[in-house]
């Protein structure tokens, strides 16, 4: 009887994952793979079908040229996938991934049998890849409500959504068909195996395709939270936890902390709550029969409701200890929204709660008498792995090919088990209208390719056995295939399309879109110095704090390259510049033009720490370990040059010299005079008019006084005496 209860309850949980993940594919409209930027982009349709072909990895199965295979996306690695995703989706997956998620670059491999079948294989599959995690301990984890709100805002602040579809308030993407896809992750994920990709994402997609964005663990929760928050496990009480000034009302100056589940109302199921702190207990009662309770509270202040009637309401006090209150209501048969508000304004947190009805003696409410919903919840059934699937999956998993791309469990197999999948034709030998390309079933992977996506596959096809594009193309390519054409704009290609714009935020809006949009890479490698690039690209050197998008690092073993192609084929005119005889006096000018005595530069940058009393546009003190100087100089005449859209005026347009008593008036040599005076960094000395906004002090080549009011009366602090 037992294990036939645990069979209806497996196949409950499987048609309900099934129905709802076809729901999903109906919904979306998305009928081909997607690669994000691919169609929009200005990439030739040669180099389109080149992306194609490394994107869904042809060469996993065909030979290849090696410039394809070095480049080709891997799969994801499956080692310990038992631990970190739902079974029931991957059996799902596996049967049928186009439905399940589209958009997917997986293929239907099992498109060529029947459906019983495939349903057979699929699941054979799933048994042998759970078979290879000694843990396969993967369980539903109800999400935090909290966590979730706030981890929405950074989903759609931090730089996601330039990949993946914004959504709405119901959760519902309103992008599908140009973002990568994501699929129901509440089906796919708990919140914890979700975090543990979010932050170390390669170790899973090795290929970089999936960036990371270095957050704080905290803010990865809170992530994970939002996009699993559909999750529904059986519970009885769902909990929020407030803080702030909870005496004075719950509306203001109260801010949600936390939230989950908890058995019943004992202060025991939490930690120690904080001072000034509220609980709000939801969730429903059940009653077996129609009939009046009452209910005994003790607590500093709170309220009670009974389906949707206030049955008591003790305002709080943050000067008075713990009172009792009561009252009483009719029960209707079966289940009862209940919802308690509990307000620890006073010293010691104490809380009881009792019920007592014609039925009842008066006692604390039990857990079974409590539900978070009131209709039945499926429990997860762990997914029981046979052995005798294990080893036909493992067959399968050789004859259908997955091993080709999956090749991170090549040591799981029985000894003497080969690979007994048929390898198909080169690539240089494809046939063009068959196979994978083909509009016809049969037994080869069927990508969900668009008639479009065919025709760029087609049109490559002949160019790949040239070994090695050149280095404009393999730039361009680079720049598809890693979609960082979403925020960066480059020479005609990409940029923050018009849907997305909104997007994109900071945090200075004096700044207008300089301080929002990441800046254009149009001759990054002329601009930046080829170390300022991989402190960016591959070190996580953030240089532009007040922007919200963060800089995704894909992993010095797949985007490392453009360091240094960048600076192969990025170039400005060269500027030839005059030996300088006075250091000193070229320094002085350099001062005199950046303070309130020249352009005022200090108005809107920050410079050594201190704040612009301006906008506060980017740090000046990094500026020569920042940027090549040839372009600092174009840039200083013409900063439009280079960005259309920048708020930064040109203090020489044109050549023109607005001080002419500054180094006889000769705009290149005011220009570079900037540049030398900033070569000094942290030492230079600190430019007229500099705001003193911020508490650091850093020494330099003069001294600083810094004096102010403290608890302690007047105080002053002296820095940078020579004898010093």
């Amino acid at each position: 009887v037992a294990r036939l209860i645990t069979l209806v309850l497996l196949g409950q949980f499987i048609l309900g994952l099934g129905s709802a993940a076809s729901l999903t594919a109906q919904e979306t409209g998305v009928e081909s793979v997607v690669i994000a930027g691919l169609g929009s982009s200005q990439l030739k349709e040669v180099l389109k079908g080149r992306v194609l072909i490394e994107e869904l990895n042809c060469a996993g199965c065909h030979a290849a040229p090696q410039s394809i295979k070095e480049h080709s996306k891997k799969a994801p690695r499956l080692s310990g996938i038992g631990s970190r995703m739902n079974p029931y989706y991957l059996q799902q997956f596996i049967e049928s991934p186009h439905q399940v998620k589209p958009g997917t670059t997986m293929p239907q491999l099992l498109s060529s049998l029947g459906e019983k079948q495939g349903k057979e294989v699929a699941a054979a599959i799933t048994h042998f890849l759970l078979s290879t995690d000694a843990k396969s301990d993967f369980h539903l984890i109800a999400p935090d409500e909290v966590a979730a709100e706030k981890g929405r805002e950074l989903f759609h602040t931090v730089g996601c959504v330039a990949c993946h579809s914004p959504r709405d308030g119901q959760g519902k993407e309103l992008m599908q068909q140009e973002s990568v896809p994501l699929g129901d992750l509440e089906k796919k994920y708990n919140v914890s195996s979700l975090v543990q990709f979010l932050s170390q994402p390669h170790r899973i997609r090795p290929s970089g395709r999936m960036p990371d964005l270095k957050l704080p663990r905290r803010d990865l929760e809170r992530i994970a939270h939002y996009l699993v928050r559909r999750t529904r496990v059986p519970g009885h009480l769902k909990f929020t936890l407030l803080r702030g000034r909870v005496w004075e009302g719950l509306e203001v100056n109260v801010e949600k902390e936390k939230a989950g589940h908890v058995d019943d109302f004992s202060l025991q199921s939490l930690q120690k709550l904080p001072q000034n702190s509220a609980l709000i207990y939801e969730g429903f009662l059940k009653s077996d029969k129609e009939e009046k309770a009452t209910f005994l509270l003790e607590m500093n202040g709170g309220e009670l409701w009974i389906n949707d009637q206030k049955i008591v309401d003790l305002p709080p006090s943050s000067r008075r200890g713990v009172k009792k209150a009561s009252g009483s209501t009719a029960l209707r048969s079966g289940w009862n929204r209940i919802k308690v508000v509990y307000i620890h304004a006073g010293k010691e947190p104490s809380f009881d709660l009792k019920m007592e009805s014609g039925s009842r003696q008066r006692a604390a409410i039990p857990a079974r008498l409590l539900s978070i919903y009131n209709t039945p919840i499926e429990p997860y059934v762990d997914y029981q792995v046979d052995p005798v699937r294990v080893k036909k999956g493992a067959k399968e998993f050789l004859r259908l090919g997955c091993i080709k791309c999956h090749d991170d469990v090549k040591n799981s197999f029985e000894e003497g088990l080969a690979d007994s999948y048929a390898s198909p034709p080169p690539l240089e030998k494809l046939d063009e209208v068959g196979g994978c390309l083909s509009e016809k079933p049969g037994p080869w992977p069927k990508f969900s390719l668009s008639r479009k996506q065919k025709d760029w596959v087609r049109k490559a096809l002949p160019d790949l056995q040239d070994e090695s594009l050149d280095t404009i193309d393999t730039v361009d390519k680079s720049l598809v295939t890693f979609n960082c054409l979403a925020c960066h704009a480059r020479a005609g290609l990409g940029g923050v399309s018009a849907e997305r714009n909104a997007l994109f935020t900071g945090d200075r809006k004096e700044l207008g879109n300089d301080g929002r949009i990441p800046p254009p890479l149009t001759l990054v490698g002329a601009k930046l110095q080829k170390d300022c690039i991989s402190d960016v690209m591959l070190r996580g050197q953030r240089q532009r704090l007040y922007m919200t998008t963060r800089m995704p690092q894909f992993g010095e073993a797949n985007v490392g390259h453009l360091v240094d192609l960048f600076e192969q084929v990025d170039r400005v005119e060269k500027v030839e510049f005059e030996p300088i005889e006075d250091l000193s006096l070229v320094k002085r000018a350099g001062h005199q033009l950046i303070g309130t005595t020249g352009f005022s530069c200090v108005g809107c940058h920050d410079f050594n720490g201190q704040k612009a009393a301006g906008p506060g546009a980017m740090e000046m003190i990094n500026t020569t370990k920042r940027l090549k100087k040839d372009w600092f100089y174009w840039y200083m005449l013409n900063p439009a040059r280079f960005n259309k859209t920048t708020i930064m005026p040109a203090a020489w347009p044109g050549g023109h010299v607005f001080m002419e008593d500054i180094l006889d008036g000769d705009a290149k040599k005011q220009i570079e005079s900037v540049w030398v005076y900033l070569s000094d960094g942290r030492r230079a000395k600190a430019p007229v008019g500099l705001s003193r906004k911020s508490p650091e002090l850093r020494v330099a080549d003069e001294t600083l006084v810094c004096r102010g009011r403290g608890n302690a009366g007047y105080r002053g602090m002296a820095i940078g005496y020579p004898e010093r």
